[in-house]
């Protein structure tokens, strides 16, 4: 592994796992087949800024970590727990990233759809 090669050398090597962080990415992003102008997207969007850390507060961990040397660092709890779900359980991270992309996709507006969903 990289870490073990380069460590005799003094240089470190750190992971991040960025959770959600709010750099104002979502004010610009397009989606495709997304109405990133309705209300409803309008309410994710603030959802997910509720959640989301700020730069700052993703930053300091970064660094954090990195002067204390850590090989995995997390910027956010939610993602510590999502990835060491993937790692010590892969078949209920499959399950739940499946359940949230299935659940994100119905939530987003989608241009075009209809808004009955009976077809």
């Amino acid at each position: 592994m990289l870490r073990f090669d380069l460590a005799p050398h003094r240089i470190g090597v750190t992971l991040v796992c960025p959770g959600g962080v709010d750099t104002g990415l979502t004010e610009t992003v397009q989606i495709a087949g997304v109405d990133n102008t309705s209300t409803q997207f309008r309410r994710l969007q603030a959802q997910f800024r509720r959640r989301a850390v700020s730069p700052e507060h993703a930053a300091e961990a970064i660094l954090r970590g990195v002067k204390r040397n850590r090989y995995w660092v997390y910027t956010s709890p939610d993602i510590r727990v999502v990835h060491l779900l993937q790692r010590w359980f892969p078949p209920a991270y499959v399950l739940a990233m499946t359940v949230m992309n299935r659940v994100a996709n119905r939530a987003l507006p989608q241009v075009g759809r209809a808004v009955r969903d009976d077809a």
